[in-house]
């Protein structure tokens, strides 16, 4: 059975000093050079060169490159679903957290023997957290411009004779 190698592996012909002049040359980003790798090494440049030739160097740098670059790019969207699956998750909580401030100004409080609805809670703010929480879940899951929604109203109307709970204890 053989064993697949990367361009970047060591390679079943090279040397462990020449693998070693190779992954020097790989990974110096600032100076990638034979010389260099000579000069690190205290080898002669005319046989960090020769390695170089001989084991393509230039060819193994460039899928080394390639991977790289595919690495990156694979991270880029693991994080790109990720942040996307936050926003849907913080949008509909602040959704969640809207409806239940909605279900709060039901509640009423009695003042003097006068019912109002709770001041605590304010129809604007419900209203804003609301469309930032469905923004975010749109934006995170609509494909185009023309499937987000535009525009979320909401309305709310101030009943002025509240009834408080009924109390059926009694009967």
């Amino acid at each position: 059975m053989e064993v697949v190698r990367n361009a970047w592996d060591k390679q079943p012909t090279e040397s462990p000093e020449a693998f070693e002049a190779w992954v020097i040359y790989r990974d110096n980003e600032d100076q990638r050079t034979t010389t260099a790798v000579a000069r690190r090494l205290g080898k002669a440049q005319q046989l960090i060169s020769r390695w170089a030739m001989r084991h393509k160097w230039t060819r193994r740098l460039d899928e080394w490159l390639v991977y790289l670059d595919q690495q990156n790019q694979a991270d880029r969207v693991r994080e790109k679903r990720e942040n996307e699956k936050r926003k849907i998750a913080t949008g509909k909580r602040m959704q969640s957290s809207a409806l239940e401030g909605l279900l709060a100004l039901e509640m009423v409080i009695s003042v003097n023997g006068v019912k109002r609805l709770n001041p605590k809670v304010k129809p604007i703010d419900l209203a804003k957290l609301f469309q930032v929480g469905a923004r975010l879940v749109d934006d995170a899951t609509a494909g185009t411009e023309a499937q987000r929604p535009q525009k979320v109203e909401i309305t709310f109307v101030e009943k002025t004779d509240v009834e408080g709970p009924q109390d059926n204890s009694a009967a």
